[in-house]
């Protein structure tokens, strides 16, 4: 018993930083460390007419509170409100393009690449056009985490209702 109180608190201390294995912020990394795996079913957590998106890992799909990994589809030009995010993250552009706006520069990042956005950064996302991403953050996203500001248009890809 000794052993496997050791490997969950290494997996919840790697998933997330998390200080011992009695953290409730790495439910799914704990669960793991009992189960070889674990099939989760997707959630749509953002349907609105321009973007949806499907968690896959979260604290919608799965309570985990340590990582959340969604699939994104953009079927339409929108962009979204300035936001600074208490979390980490990254996103692989699978297709299409997007343009993160930083410090009034815009920053093209095309099908292919991946970004890396450090938490505390603030920036807005916008879509010229179709597109398909995977974002992942660290820890996982929640409406009161995504630090973003109010903001309205008819081109914005959601808003306070849609989280």
């Amino acid at each position: 018993r000794e052993r496997e109180r050791e490997r969950e608190t290494s997996i919840a201390d790697y998933a997330c930083n998390a200080p011992s294995s009695s953290s409730p912020h790495c439910t799914a990394a704990l669960k793991m460390a009992s189960s070889p795996m674990q099939v989760i079913e997707p959630v749509a957590v953002i349907t609105s007419p321009d973007l949806t998106i499907t968690e896959y890992f979260g604290r919608v799909a799965n309570n985990d509170l340590c990582l959340s990994a969604c699939v994104a589809e953009v079927t339409a030009p929108c962009e979204e409100a300035f936001q600074t995010p208490a979390f980490d993250e990254y996103a692989l552009i699978l297709e299409g393009v997007v343009e993160i706006i930083m410090d009034d520069k815009v920053h093209r990042v095309e099908a292919g690449k991946g970004i890396l956005l450090q938490r505390g950064t603030r920036v807005k996302w916008r879509w010229p056009g179709p597109c398909k991403y995977v974002p992942i953050c660290l820890p996982a996203f929640s409406p009161d985490n995504c630090g973003r500001e109010e903001e309205t248009g008819d081109n914005i890809a959601k808003d306070e209702q849609a989280l």
